[in-house]
């Protein structure tokens, strides 16, 4: 699944539990650009963890207009992806 800011790859493990990996490329920008992409990332992330089926590898890819992205729209691009490749608990926001 893929959105201006964020791609969402998924795939099945033999785990309890979900994992998560982001992946932030150069192009993105320099170092100080690419970790304050990480950094909202990961914030998206632990704020949706207990809405994530569990059994799940996933792995969030930040494109190059995620600089632009304000945290919001970051956060709503996020929520309608996870809903989109089937990964989320509920239906409503996360």
């Amino acid at each position: 699944m893929g959105g201006r800011y964020l791609i969402i790859l998924s795939m099945d493990n033999d785990l309890s539990a979900s994992r998560f990996g982001i992946t932030v490329s150069r192009k993105t920008g320099n170092a100080v650009t690419r970790n304050r992409v990480k950094r909202r990332i990961k914030e998206l992330q632990r704020l949706s963890r207990c809405n994530v089926i569990s059994g799940k590898d996933i792995v969030v890819i930040a494109t190059r207009e995620a600089p632009k992205a304000d945290f919001e729209s970051m956060k709503s691009e996020y929520t309608n992806l996870i809903q989109r490749a089937g990964l989320s608990r509920r239906s409503s926001d996360l």
